[in-house]
């Protein structure tokens, strides 16, 4: 038989409705308050992830120029240095000659970098201005999915975009072979730009227009950053200036910022 003083302590123990409530409460406001700091977190460690697959991409191209005469690669496409081939990948409009579809063997790549996972950004959104259309309506979740690659050079289809030469050769062209472009980075290789997160070149650089913030794959502070990748194997997380939209077709200059 209980006492009276036993259901005292009883009473004691239990907590109020009020109490509880006070004590979601204060949970609450903690973890609003931990929750930014924790996806600033994941956020960085995603960046940290995406800048060393650049510093082996830097590996990477040394040893293809290495064992080729001081030439840079010739692809089939854009995308298609490095990464996977993609049997569904987008091709159309202009992403007609980004090289999505081009198998894993036939890019050059892939022999020094083994692993091809090393091609995918885990910050990817997608976000390629010139290719909405397969976000919006075809249901593709990034880069990767689209080409089987989160990375961009400058292709010599353009031989410069943004101030930026090119680096990569197009290998259905026999034209457009590059001259030993060792010779020529070497010039100024610490600020000539070799590649970079896909959205870096596109029209949608500095936000405009819109697409849905999907280019915002590394961002602080609300500015947008993009991991790149330089000549001397460096890589960096850059803020573009906001007038590099207007630099689209404006030529290299090897000293000026990046080349």
């Amino acid at each position: 038989m209980n006492t009276d003083t036993e259901i005292n302590r009883t009473r004691i123990r239990a907590f109020t409705l009020i109490e509880l409530l006070v004590v979601i409460a204060i949970i609450a406001i903690l973890a609003s308050l931990l929750m930014p700091a924790l996806g600033h977190a994941k956020s960085k460690a995603q960046s940290v992830k995406c800048i060393s697959n650049l510093r082996q991409h830097g590996l990477a191209y040394r040893m293809y120029v290495d064992d080729n005469n001081g030439n840079y690669p010739l692809t089939e496409g854009w995308a298609a240095a490095g990464g996977i081939g993609r049997t569904n990948a987008y091709v159309g409009g202009a992403a007609w000659n980004c090289g999505g579809r081009v198998n894993e063997t036939n890019r050059p790549l892939n022999r020094y970098t083994q692993n091809v996972q090393v091609w995918w950004c885990p910050s990817d959104k997608g976000g390629d201005a010139y290719v909405m259309e397969a976000f919006d309506r075809l249901g593709y979740k990034s880069c990767w999915e689209l080409y089987g690659n989160s990375y961009l050079p400058l292709w010599r289809q353009a031989d410069y975009y943004f101030r930026t030469e090119y680096v990569n050769g197009d290998a259905s062209n026999p034209k457009s072979k590059p001259s030993n472009k060792e010779s020529r980075i070497n010039q100024k290789a610490s600020n000539k730009i070799i590649q970079g997160d896909w959205v870096w070149q596109n029209d949608c650089m500095t936000g405009a227009p819109k697409t849905h913030g999907l280019d915002l794959w590394h961002t602080y502070r609300g500015k947008r950053y993009e991991n790149m990748l330089f000549g001397d194997g460096h890589v960096v997380n850059y803020h573009f200036p906001t007038a590099t939209a207007d630099w689209i077709v404006k030529p290299p200059d090897l000293n000026w910022q990046w080349w």
